[in-house]
């Protein structure tokens, strides 16, 4: 990807005026009317590009979105000027926040909660049939959970769902005693409120 504020030498939060005279300055520079180097027509034509991209608003917007991802979605905060309908000049300034992180739509999963609770119950009050049960809930989820960590390719996540798979497989079923199970519930129950809390439910829509 082309870095547009590199090609005219301005910073993300430069103003409108800063790369208006970006441009002026090296288009006055690279203008093939001036030189007849092939490299500096084509450097010319990028400038133009770039300036068309950053002087337009909604181009602007579009591309920082693209840009900020692929400098590895950090924050990069700038303020933005607020038009009134009635006038042609900003009467505010609003700051925008632009990251691949903010994009992320994240909501409660109520299951992955659900399940928390009743392996805190589970370590303490529940009957063992009971019990039984709450044990394939939590091999299934953990299922869901691995498929849900290869899909957001989230490495340590996947790492996670894979070892509370293998604990919980109720087909090789593993042997602890009492105390030991109650740990495991404990520790499961925390990490699956964890994942109910922070669920990013645009993972399976993921194209890119």
């Amino acid at each position: 990807m082309t870095d547009f504020y590199e090609v005219l030498g301005v910073p993300f939060d430069a103003t409108e005026e800063q790369i208006t005279e970006a441009f002026l300055k090296l288009s006055e520079k690279y203008n093939p009317a001036h030189t007849s180097d092939p490299q500096d027509i084509k450097k010319y034509y990028l400038i133009r590009e770039a300036y068309d991209v950053l002087i337009d608003p909604n181009k602007r917007k579009a591309y920082d979105q693209i840009y900020v991802k692929n400098k590895g979605g950090k924050f990069i905060v700038r303020a933005e000027p607020i038009y009134d309908k009635q006038q042609a000049k900003p009467t505010e300034t609003q700051t925008y926040v632009y990251s691949k992180a903010s994009q992320k739509k994240t909501r409660t999963n109520w299951w992955f909660i659900i399940i928390s609770g009743l392996l805190f119950l589970g370590a303490a009050t529940m009957p063992y049939n009971y019990y039984k049960i709450l044990r394939i809930l939590t091999f299934l989820t953990s299922i869901y959970l691995m498929l849900y960590a290869i899909a957001g390719s989230k490495t340590f996540t996947l790492l996670l769902a894979v070892l509370i798979t293998i604990i919980f497989n109720p087909f090789l079923p593993l042997h602890f005693d009492k105390e030991t199970w109650a740990i495991i519930d404990i520790a499961t129950a925390i990490l699956y409120f964890i994942f109910g809390v922070s669920y990013d439910s645009d993972v399976f829509n993921q194209t890119d």
